[in-house]
């Protein structure tokens, strides 16, 4: 891991896209937001995996839609809608046969399939487990209150960084991905790499540039 001493800041994401992780992987100080107002056409509530045919977006419902000038952590999960199973059958179509799906699929399925209220705790949820999985052993903390700006001396701001209509724009190491047959698809949801590579993930992560 890197002897960076800066903190990085992170906004939260469902199964972040792989160049947030790559970012993130890297630093020993990260501090997630807690505070911030919630961004239309992110990965706060969405990811992106690669399907036999294209990539396929799973996306969270939210409560009143996605227009709301309100905090993320307020922004509540529309569990009318069976999204829970149309995510962990899109994941079981796509990646059931690759390497370590059967590995990490019961965990996934218990986090998905949790009751939560709003789209923070779900998005957390999901940064714990990966964290757990890359082994990251650096130091986690969460924003109190809200800042537009934080002093470049001490802090990288990696809030809004990495959005979807941006996924070509980070480089990540090629890996082996299960559907190729149109190239590499680089940008994806974290799940990719860790369903395709397992224990590998980190290392690719590392030394990517």
């Amino acid at each position: 891991m890197s002897t960076n001493i800066k903190t990085a800041i992170f906004n939260t994401q469902y199964f972040g896209c792989i160049p947030m992780y790559q970012a993130l992987i890297k630093h020993e100080n990260i501090l997630i937001e807690n505070q911030e107002y919630f961004q239309k056409m992110s990965y706060r509530n969405r990811c992106e995996i690669l399907g036999s045919v294209n990539i396929i977006t799973l996306t969270v419902p939210l409560k009143g839609g996605r227009d709301q000038k309100i905090h993320t952590s307020d922004i509540e999960i529309n569990n009318t809608e069976k999204w829970q199973t149309q995510h962990i059958r899109s994941l079981q179509s796509c990646y059931n046969k690759s390497a370590y799906f059967e590995h990490y699929a019961p965990e996934l399925e218990q986090i998905i399939n949790r009751p939560y209220k709003n789209l923070h705790e779900l998005n957390l949820a999901t940064i714990k487990w990966v964290l757990k999985k890359l082994k990251y052993t650096g130091n986690i903390s969460y924003t109190e209150q809200y800042h537009k700006t934080y002093p470049e001396d001490s802090f990288i701001d990696y809030r809004n960084q990495f959005i979807p209509k941006s996924r070509e724009r980070y480089p990540t190491n090629n890996y082996y991905q299960l559907f190729q047959q149109n190239g590499f698809q680089p940008g994806l949801s974290i799940l990719d790499l860790l369903f395709n590579e397992g224990p590998k993930a980190k290392s690719i992560l590392i030394n990517s540039q």
